[in-house]
């Protein structure tokens, strides 16, 4: 039985976000990690900027990930489940682009289930063990971020060179 790829993607968004529910779920449980206090509260204290300037050695510029920490703090304050709850959605979005280009490159050769090989891809991306400090910490998040839009920009890219 062939999958149209309307039936592919609802069918993969539902296994990957049963997967990172699965495997991600006793995170959401979790307090903030190490370098996660220390983040968090100058963000909350000191605002959007207070990251880019300051301590020697205590400095680093990354204004989406800045952003998504404060949004994270007016949202939910200082509870962390919620911080913990967009690294997983981060990670999804990771995954999701993982099987976006898996399924494109498969497509590209001759084979039976492209979906099928597309989704084991992802599934074993959004699992893999190596993952788990970017997504557990809250001050991983900038790998996270990083990953999915470098996934997306090969899905984009991909197209235009043939």
């Amino acid at each position: 039985m062939k999958l149209s790829h309307k039936q592919c993607y609802f069918k993969t968004a539902l296994l990957i976000s049963a997967v990172a529910i699965l495997c991600f779920f006793g995170v959401l449980k979790a307090g903030f990690f190490s370098d996660d206090f220390v983040l968090v509260h100058r963000i909350a204290t000191e605002g959007y900027y207070s990251s880019w300037g300051g301590e020697e050695n205590s400095t680093f510029f990354r204004p989406l990930t800045t952003f998504t920490y404060l949004t994270d703090f007016h949202l939910w304050g200082n509870n962390p489940t919620g911080f913990h709850l967009t690294n997983i959605l981060w990670h999804l979005l990771s995954s999701s682009a993982v099987f976006l280009l898996f399924l494109y490159l498969f497509m590209k050769v001759p084979l039976e289930k492209p979906c099928l090989y597309a989704l084991f891809s992802s599934v074993f991306f959004l699992s893999l063990t190596s993952h788990s400090e970017s997504v557990s910490w809250v001050s991983g998040r900038t790998d996270v971020i990083a990953t999915s839009f470098c996934l997306l920009s090969l899905f984009f890219f991909l197209p235009s060179i043939e």
